[in-house]
């Protein structure tokens, strides 16, 4: 635990892991840290101030909140999984320069307040019942799964990665995407393919909705692999032969 635990005389420690362990706050640090995992530990709450410091892992604690004197200019990996968090905190005001957040398996009902230096976020396994993207024009990877979306709302057209299975989805903006690859919308509600057309999109992996006809106008001219597997499908269309990559 803290009790006993003072690391402020390494003067040149620069990476620390107290992964699983009994701590309730963060301990006394040097400046000269850049990457700290407290992982599984039981800290509640933060108040912690570092200039260095690049990464910072705090999956399965207890954490509700960072206080109002938590900063890290430089911190580029936050990573608050698995914790009992109900709101985001407001990572855009001590984290400005944040790159990568994975906040899966809380309680979040929403996003907000996220730095749009932001290129990978894993919002997986929470509450979430509607999203919106404004602002996080640099974001490669998301990570929407094991939600309550209903609604699949326009994505940011950086995306390369992208994961919404296992939701309620049952309707969907256009996808006129041209950096993502592959297009993952598993287990979900939907009755028919979503328009991605003007797409980049050359692997679509559909399993597990409500399709029983295939639009193959709404698909991508040059996808390569479809799986729509444990569907209602009654009949393959002739046009969805016609796209010459699969």
């Amino acid at each position: 635990s803290e009790e006993g635990c003072d690391f402020s005389n390494f003067t040149n420690l620069t990476y620390l892991d107290l992964f699983l362990n009994s701590f309730n706050t963060i301990p006394p640090l040097p400046e000269s840290l850049v990457s700290l995992n407290i992982g599984f530990n039981m800290i509640r709450s933060i108040s912690y101030h570092a200039e260095n410091l690049t990464d910072l892992i705090l999956s399965g604690n207890e954490m509700t909140e960072f206080s109002s004197n938590c900063f890290f200019s430089k911190l580029k990996t936050l990573d608050l999984s698995m914790n009992r968090l109900v709101g985001l905190p407001p990572i855009i005001s001590f984290a400005p320069n944040l790159q990568k957040l994975n906040c899966s398996h809380n309680f979040l009902g929403g996003i907000a307040s996220i730095p749009s230096s932001l290129t990978y976020l894993d919002i997986s396994h929470n509450c979430l019942e509607s999203i919106t993207y404004t602002g996080l024009d640099n974001l490669q990877t998301l990570d929407i799964s094991y939600n309550k979306l209903k609604y699949l709302a326009k994505l940011p057209q950086s995306l390369t990665r992208f994961n919404a299975e296992h939701n309620l989805l049952n309707q969907s903006a256009p996808f006129p995407l041209t950096s993502l690859n592959i297009l993952q919308i598993n287990s979900n509600l939907f009755t028919e393919i979503p328009m991605f057309r003007d797409s980049a999109v050359n692997v679509f992996i559909m399993r597990n909705n409500k399709i029983s006809s295939i639009n193959a106008l709404n698909i991508s001219t040059v996808v390569q692999r479809i799986d729509l597997t444990d569907n209602e499908i009654e009949e393959i269309p002739q046009q969805l032969f016609e796209i010459k990559n699969i």
